[in-house]
């Protein structure tokens, strides 16, 4: 949206009416589209008869506020639910049905649920390459049911595989197809079962990382400490890039509902972006979710928050590097080009006191906690810079199709956790 207001504007001053408005328009989605009864019986046939049936919910469904409908429809007919990066928050992710993220910034897990399964239920999401990790998700070989409100979306990535596409509302949609079956409920079988190990399996795995000690510190462990620590209506802002990645695979988020921002344009959209959100969400905790490389954007928006009272927490990952950049080069040249999106160590604590905001510097991670309770309890805005392991890599599939695994790190899920970068393990 572009707003030009002409010079004269400042000139004087003008008596206006109250602006007004039609209340039917004051809400996001004003008009909801509704799917043809047909297609809902279509939709649930596919459904039922279906082995292996996985729900992948995107932002529409967020936009929608469809999360009752879409929790209701996956307990009715036990289906697993993943997300996109945008739909996050569209089912408590620590629920017995929930897979987490897929995509490209995601978890290996989801992946691997998506990718096993014979149906797809696609709703609210417009299959782009990184909700499908590069339009490999769902296979080939499953059969597709495409809810999207926008009907130029349907079928678009996926045609051979899109059994019925529904032009509709998210909420109308789900909620047609709940209506429709009406007392029927499926019990939980063999796949969701299977779901549930893979689940328990990756997440006993990463447990190392996440309970990690180590200073400096894993980026695992921080995004636990948050999880623990995040009232139930916070709203979490992430960065584009490794933020983003590391929020969407390990930042839970625990009520259906809760609200997951994150930058799908340029790295730095975070920063100004929580402010804009903490202006419309008023007393509800925002937080920030950003490295190092995206906070340096829009820095001087700080003195913004202090001068307008907004009590952002911005939690830095510091790691002294547009670290994404630094792993790709890495990963891929023998030289140390990977210099090149390398910066100099900067206490991000101490320039926001400098512009009047707190700031806390976390170099152990038995603080990161304490520091994360302090600064949801201040009045001011606060940054806690968390000083990350340079070397981590972030649950981005890129690195995987780098190959050269030779130059990584990885863990007991042949997941690659680490560079082996300058200053990094060597074995």
């Amino acid at each position: 949206v572009h707003l030009a207001i002409a010079a004269e504007a400042d000139a004087g001053e003008a008596d206006l009416p109250e602006p007004t408005g039609d209340p039917r328009y004051a809400t996001c989605p004003s008009v909801r589209a509704e799917a043809p009864i047909e297609g809902i019986d279509e939709a649930l046939a596919l459904l039922l008869e279906a082995e292996r049936p996985v729900i992948i919910a995107g932002g529409g469904v967020m936009t929608s506020g469809a999360w009752p409908e879409l929790i209701e429809l996956a307990e009715k007919l036990a289906i697993p639910v993943a997300t996109s990066l945008s739909g996050k928050g569209a089912i408590n992710e620590n629920y017995p049905l929930a897979v987490g993220v897929l995509g490209s910034y995601a978890r290996k897990s989801a992946n691997e649920i998506v990718a096993n399964a014979d149906l797809a239920l696609i709703v609210g999401t417009r299959t782009g390459s990184q909700s499908t990790n590069g339009w490999t998700l769902p296979s080939r070989d499953a059969g597709i049911i495409h809810i999207n409100v926008d009907p130029s979306e349907l079928g678009r990535n996926f045609p051979a595989n899109t059994k019925v596409a529904l032009a509709a509302d998210a909420k109308t949609a789900l909620g047609g197809i709940v209506a429709a079956a009406g007392d029927t409920v499926r019990p939980p079988g063999e796949w969701v079962a299977e779901v549930q190990r893979i689940v328990r399996h990756w997440w006993e795995g990463k447990e190392p990382l996440l309970a990690s000690g180590d200073a400096p510190i894993r980026p695992e462990r921080l995004c636990r400490e948050l999880t623990e620590t995040l009232p139930p209506e916070a709203v979490v802002v992430a960065d584009t890039g490794y933020a983003a990645a590391w929020a969407g695979a390990f930042v839970e988020l625990r009520q259906p509902g809760k609200r997951f921002f994150r930058c799908e344009g340029s790295l730095g959209w975070a920063l100004p972006a929580a402010q804009g959100v903490k202006v419309a969400v008023g007393d509800t905790p925002v937080v920030c979710f950003t490295g190092d490389g995206g906070f340096w954007y829009h820095l001087g928006e700080l003195e913004t928050a202090v001068r307008y009272g907004l009590n952002v927490v911005y939690v830095v990952l510091n790691n002294h590097a547009l670290a994404f950049d630094t792993h790709i080069l890495d990963f891929r040249f023998d030289s140390k080009a990977y210099e090149l999106a390398e910066f100099g160590d900067v206490d991000f604590s101490a320039v926001a006191r400098a512009v009047g905001c707190d700031g806390v510097r976390v170099t152990d991670p038995a603080r990161l906690r304490g520091a994360i309770e302090d600064a949801l309890g201040n009045s001011r805005p606060t940054v806690i810079d968390v000083v990350i392991d340079h070397d981590a890599v972030a649950p981005v599939t890129a690195y995987d199709r780098a190959g050269r695994r030779e130059r990584m790190v990885l863990d007991d899920l042949d997941e690659i956790v680490t560079s082996r970068g300058d200053g990094g393990p060597t074995a």
